[in-house]
């Protein structure tokens, strides 16, 4: 199975509606300090940054091909090994919170 890694303490109604419209993905959450760094290197899309995906999922067999960063900005993301290893980048620019 495919993994989503959400690298955020999301509360449950959110994560829900991601396992609802990813169904064939495994959805993975928590903060990336606690989670296991393999969860990473395993996933195919990460919500959020930390340097554990530079680490472990930008290498040539790493099936990530999205992220997608809870902020607009992405001045500290490394643009040009994103692009050598295919991988999609995505912001929250834009978004704004429906509570």
């Amino acid at each position: 199975m495919k993994n989503i890694v959400c690298a955020l303490a999301l509360p449950p109604e959110f994560l829900e509606g991601i396992r609802l419209a990813a169904p064939e993905y495994n959805v993975i959450a928590g903060r990336a300090k606690e989670l296991d760094r393999d969860v990473f290197r395993q996933a195919e899309v990460i919500f959020g940054w930390s340097p554990a995906i530079i680490e472990g999922c930008l290498h040539d067999d790493s099936p990530l091909r999205w992220i997608q960063l809870w902020t607009a900005g992405a001045d500290y993301i490394p643009m040009d090994t994103l692009r050598k290893h295919d991988v999609m980048l995505t912001t929250a620019g834009g978004c704004i919170p429906s509570r």
